[in-house]
């Protein structure tokens, strides 16, 4: 009987990723540490957010391709097979992108969870708030997100020392405010992987209007632009993209590789030759066995073995 119950509930929870579960703490939502394909989800603010976004009254929805109207933000967690790890594992933080309009969550988000997991990672989706002009609230969210994984860690066996963050297009701006906007170590990232991301605002007007407002003024842009806020503490770093890339412009790897290197930062950058926009973890990418090997190699290179 109780080997059946176990099955109806991780089959409720592969179905329907929107399903509550008990509380154990005051962050998490899990009777125990499920396994590979259970999710644990854990509200980040589970009396509330003090910041509001405008979204409060809008039906959150999710049509297995965007998630829109988020106003309650959350984590997602995936942990690997247990066959697969024998020791505290790394963890990614997952940011999709969506031009802070949506959430990309299918490919960029649980495609590339399912890929880390399948290597041993523990793969953990941000639900951030969408901004509606609220500038300081996906930063916010993300920064929470760290916290509660490394408070957590042990719970999920992670190290708390190899927890990163992997964010594309619009949620790689994100990710990039998060590894370079330093405000104490138990919100910062170990290393960054950026998936052609959006670094400079004035290159990128909808992410910028989307993120700061219709009318953004030149202060926030610059404050906004993450190539300005590198700093010594900013963690190695991985970049990939590719060159005929017309929606984020190889402009703006370009630009933070750059920024990276003037402050001696270690970091990789590989530039493919096509793919468009969006092409990650997709079936019409080309350079799949060169791209994806080589980046798990730099992820697993983070551990020093």
């Amino acid at each position: 009987m109780m080997k059946s119950k176990r099955y109806i509930l991780s089959l409720a929870l592969a179905v329907s990723f929107f399903s509550s579960l008990n509380s154990f703490s005051a962050h998490i939502e899990s009777a125990e540490k499920l396994s590979y394909k259970d999710t644990i989800r854990v509200k980040l603010y589970p009396k509330g957010t003090k910041t509001k976004n405008g979204l409060e009254n809008m039906m959150e929805s999710y049509d297995g391709r965007y998630i829109r109207n988020v106003s309650v933000p959350e984590i997602q967690i995936f942990l690997p097979s247990k066959s697969t790890v024998s020791e505290p594992t790394q963890a990614v933080l997952v940011i999709p992108g969506g031009s802070y309009g949506v959430i990309a969550a299918s490919h960029e988000g649980y495609k590339s969870i399912e890929w880390l997991n399948s290597h041993g990672i523990a793969g953990i989706l941000l639900k951030y708030r969408l901004p509606n002009g609220h500038k300081d609230i996906p930063l916010e969210d993300a920064r929470t997100a760290m916290r509660i994984i490394r408070e957590q860690s042990a719970n999920w066996n992670i190290n708390p020392a190899q927890v990163g963050v992997m964010g594309f297009s619009a949620g790689g701006h994100l990710a990039s405010l998060l590894l370079t906007r330093f405000i104490d170590v138990s919100s910062h990232p170990d290393f960054g992987v950026l998936g052609y991301p959006v670094i400079d605002l004035k290159g990128h007007v909808n992410t910028g209007q989307n993120l700061l407002g219709k009318e953004p003024a030149n202060a926030d842009i610059e404050k906004y632009s993450s190539n300005n806020h590198i700093e010594n503490q900013t963690p190695p770093m991985y970049i990939v993209l590719t060159d005929d890339d017309k929606v984020v412009t190889p402009s703006h790897s370009i630009k933070f590789y750059s920024a990276l290197k003037e402050k001696g930062i270690p970091a990789e950058m590989h530039i493919y030759p096509t793919g468009n926009h969006g092409w990650w973890m997709r079936e019409r990418y080309k350079f799949s066995e060169d791209t994806y090997p080589l980046l798990m190699r730099w992820i697993k290179a983070r551990t020093g073995k």
